[in-house]
């Protein structure tokens, strides 16, 4: 199920110098994943199956666990560096006005802003 909220990923999206990779899944049944620890952290946004926008910013857990999921629920990441900081707060408060039809550059600009090396 495609969400207008959540358009394809771009081949080529300028990613600020603090983030390894810009990921996107799309949910087609519901499901478990399991989260392996790596030392990094995501920004992330979760659409659900009624087009609602939960945006979080992941911690950094020393085991594994489990991220439940539901059919129809898009997800797109922006997977930091190692030891990158992270005002999760204001990264928070910036993306929640963030228009996610448009260009996703907005993100990752704001992602630049409230991150550092």
């Amino acid at each position: 199920m495609e969400h207008p909220l959540l358009p394809a990923c771009p081949t080529a999206v300028w990613l600020p110098p603090t983030v390894l990779e810009r990921w996107q899944h799309q949910g087609t049944e519901a499901g478990v994943t399991c989260v392996l620890p790596d030392g990094c952290r995501d920004l992330i946004v979760q659409i659900d199956a009624h087009g609602a926008v939960h945006w979080m910013v992941s911690h950094l857990p020393q085991q594994a666990y489990g991220v439940p999921a539901r059919a129809g629920e898009d997800w797109l990441g922006f997977w930091l560096h190692p030891g990158v900081g992270v005002d999760a707060d204001a990264l928070l408060q910036s993306v929640q006005a963030i228009d996610l039809t448009r260009d996703p550059a907005e993100t990752a600009a704001r992602v630049h802003a409230c991150t550092r090396l």
